[in-house]
């Protein structure tokens, strides 16, 4: 499902592997068009080719595809938003090579199959308690009896989605920050 925080799991990895140096790169991949995953390979050979070595468009992916392939140092390529696997085809996209490791976030779910079985997994979605402990800190409130009954009914409202709970604490702060927009 949309707004799980499937891209924000993936951004906590990458920050945690970038702090403890686990990769010589780490790379993004907006993949949630064939355009949008080109623009972004494209910003990739920008960063990891000399200027003389970019390529056309059309041979963007492969360059960047072999340059990858080459290093001998670790790498994370993070395709993100993978959810249309007929628009991008993720086998044509993937570098080769020993040092390499990808992550997908997507909601389709046939793409387990790009992934070894142990690797892959499923984000559920929050229990109502989970939920509603994101609100409170959100809104930087008390674990108190009243808060916890109220903060209830409203990430039920919700659905317990993480996205919906963070935008709706987003829109109350702004209202509350800007009264002239409540």
């Amino acid at each position: 499902m949309g707004g799980q925080g499937k891209t924000q799991v993936a951004l906590e990895i990458c920050s945690r592997a970038k702090r403890m140096k686990l990769f010589k790169g780490i790379f993004w991949i907006d993949a949630t068009s064939r355009t949008t995953a080109l623009k972004s390979f494209e910003a990739i050979s920008r960063r990891i080719l000399l200027p003389s070595q970019i390529p056309q468009q059309d041979a963007v992916v492969e360059c960047v595809k072999e340059k990858l392939a080459e290093w001998s140092e670790p790498w994370l390529l993070v395709f993100d938003n993978y959810d249309n696997p007929d628009a991008l085809f993720f086998s044509d996209c993937k570098p080769s090579g020993r040092e390499g490791c990808v992550l997908i976030t997507t909601r389709h779910v046939d793409v387990d199959d790009c992934a070894a079985s142990d690797c892959a997994f499923e984000l559920p979605p929050f229990s109502e308690s989970e939920a509603n402990a994101l609100l409170l800190k959100l809104c930087q409130k008390e674990q108190t009896e009243e808060n916890l009954i109220s903060g209830k009914a409203i990430v039920k409202r919700l659905g317990c989605h993480p996205l919906a709970i963070t935008q709706a604490v987003s829109a109350i702060v702004h209202s509350v920050s800007n009264p002239r927009f409540s």
